[in-house]
Order: C-alpha cells, then sequence, then structure tokens
C-alpha cells in the first residue's frame, strides 16, 4: 500500500481489516463506527465497501466508502471516516480523488468539511453510549406472556412498516443485517406476533429499537437492547447506541443510562454534500 503525490489516500486490502481494527481499538471512542463497518465485512464479504488511510501501518485518518453492499448499489456515496488529527483529515479531504464532488455525498462522523461547489445540510446528530459492561443489563427478566429470540428474515416486513428509514432498497440491507449481525426480538405468545425489537445495525451500534404501543411501559425495550448487547460482549464486541438529539433524546438517554450505558465524549452527525449545479 502507498500513496502518491497527487492522492493523500491509499486502498487497504481486505486481508487487513483485521489489522486495521487492531490499531483502531486504541482510538476509541472515535474510531467505533469505522471499526463496526469493518466488522461487517469480516462477518461477510457481502458488505461490500472501499477502505482508505493515509498512511501504515500508523494511519492518522481512516475513510470507508460503503452503502455498496452486495445486490444494492447506491447512485451516491455514502462516507464515513475518523482521524486522530483534525487538520491532517481537512488536508486529506480538500485533496483527495476518492470523493467525486458531483454525486451527492452522505457523510457520516464528520467533524468538518466545506468543499468547494457543494452545499451542507446537517441531517442527524447523536450522541454515543457505550456499554462497558454488562453489569446492569436485563438478564432474561420478561414479563408473562412473552418471549425473546432473535429476529427471523419473516420479521422484516414488521419492521419496516414502522422504522423511519424503512424504503424499498434500505429493506434489503436490513435482510442482510438479520443473516449476519446480532438481533433480538420480543414475541407475544397469545399471538406469535412481534411486538419489540432491537438489532446490530451494519455499522456496529445497537438500533431501529421499537415496541408497538399497545406493548410498551413494560421494560421490553431494554429487554432487547439488553439481548443484543450480551451477544456483542460475549464476542469481544463494545455494545453503543445512538441516542440522537430529538424532542425524545431524554426517554431514550434515560432507557440506555439504566442499562449501563454511558455517555461518550463524541457525537456522531450525519451531513449530506449535494453538488451545486
Amino acid at each position: 500500500m502507498s500513496a502518491n503525490a497527487t492522492e493523500p489516500l491509499q486502498v487497504v486490502p481486505r486481508e487487513r481489516y483485521a489489522e486495521l481494527v487492531t490499531v483502531l481499538m486504541h482510538q476509541l471512542p472515535g474510531s467505533l463506527k469505522v471499526i463496526g463497518h469493518l466488522k461487517s465485512n469480516q462477518k461477510s464479504e457481502k458488505w461490500i465497501m472501499c477502505v482508505y488511510v493515509d498512511s501504515w501501518p500508523d494511519p492518522c485518518v481512516v475513510l470507508v466508502v460503503d452503502n455498496i453492499y452486495e445486490g444494492v448499489r447506491s447512485a451516491n456515496m455514502d462516507v464515513i471516516f475518523h482521524a486522530v488529527d483534525n487538520e491532517k483529515l481537512r488536508s486529506v479531504l480538500s485533496s483527495t480523488k476518492v470523493l467525486q464532488w458531483q454525486k451527492t455525498i452522505s457523510f457520516k462522523v464528520l467533524d468538518e468539511i466545506k468543499p468547494k461547489g457543494s452545499v451542507l445540510k446537517e441531517e442527524i446528530r447523536a450522541d454515543v453510549h457505550i456499554c462497558e459492561n454488562g453489569e446492569k443489563l436485563h438478564k432474561g427478566l420478561l414479563p408473562d406472556g412473552y418471549r425473546i429470540s432473535p429476529l427471523k428474515k419473516s420479521d422484516i416486513d414488521s419492521v419496516m412498516k414502522v422504522w423511519k428509514f424503512g424504503s424499498g432498497r434500505l429493506r434489503e440491507r436490513f435482510l442482510l443485517q438479520v443473516a449476519t449481525h446480532f438481533s433480538a426480538g420480543i414475541y407475544s405468545e397469545e399471538t406469535g406476533n412481534l411486538v419489540s425489537w432491537a438489532i446490530q445495525m451494519y455499522f456496529g451500534a445497537i438500533g431501529s429499537v421499537n415496541t408497538l404501543e399497545l406493548h410498551r411501559h413494560r421494560g421490553l425495550a431494554k429487554s432487547v437492547i439488553s439481548f443484543v448487547a450480551q451477544k456483542m460482549l460475549q464476542c469481544g464486541e463494545i455494545p453503543w447506541a445512538h441516542v440522537e438529539d430529538v424532542q425524545t433524546k431524554d426517554v431514550s438517554q434515560h432507557m440506555v443510562t439504566s442499562l449501563g450505558f454511558k455517555k461518550s465524549s463524541i457525537q456522531h452527525v450525519w451531513l449530506i454534500c449535494n453538488p451545486v449545479k
């Protein structure tokens, strides 16, 4: 791997993703999301991505271009990155040819960039909460009349109906997540219907948490989060979750902190960069 005088980034081959994860584990919590993407590819080659660094074996900037999972390709670019040196990051982003500015680019975990000929719009901002150990997680405690297990592919339509990102293209990605990542579903023993769920997202966080209205206020959301977090801890992964900066933020924050998740020093920000026509 080597960069050149005109391109500051170099490609990381897939066989070195595990080495890169080891390096990034020493740069937590800022590297959590990039680690999540790399581990997705390690779980299944169907998670296709291009990974770049500014240097090797001690990178200051890591950039992942993904959302090109097998069978579902996006016309836009999704970019996730981590940097330990913000000045180096700005220099790399302003000079790299990896990013195609004529396309719409969805930046995730973005600190600061103002590309020429483009307009930035903030979509989402979220605090990152991390579970350092499983002491406060619910351990198999469910109210009478419910059972818990990993989600099934047949559950996807039920999830998509209420998920705010449940479009057709994302449905295929969700199917792949269920097949390759940890998940939890709580089912009514009376009807057999799915009533509460959570899943480890393709970028590593526990997300898509929801409980149907008729089954709320029974601790089911805490149970599905705990189920997924325990599976992650058993495999040596770090459970973490986003708490979005929205009106219900206090409710979500109280729920995850009650399970032992602690608010970290970082936020994740999603920005859309649209080319000016």
